[in-house]
């Protein structure tokens, strides 16, 4: 799934709206400030673009002669 996947779509657009309801519950709640609950869902995106972009382009080591 995943890569515009019509049901990967699906499931990605519910988890980000779990993370921004949970974001909205953190601040009620917990009486969080709303910049820490954007730098976490930033952090999450973040993370989740970094993954993408170390699976497509791999890296790997050279042989050495």
């Amino acid at each position: 799934m995943g890569r515009l996947h019509p049901l990967g779509c699906v499931v990605a657009s519910v988890l980000l709206s779990m993370f921004l309801i949970g974001g909205e519950l953190a601040q009620s709640r917990l009486g969080l400030p709303s910049a820490l609950t954007g730098i976490f869902q930033g952090v999450l995106l973040f993370s989740l673009l970094a993954c993408d972009t170390l699976i497509h382009y791999r890296v790997g080591r050279s042989a050495r002669a």
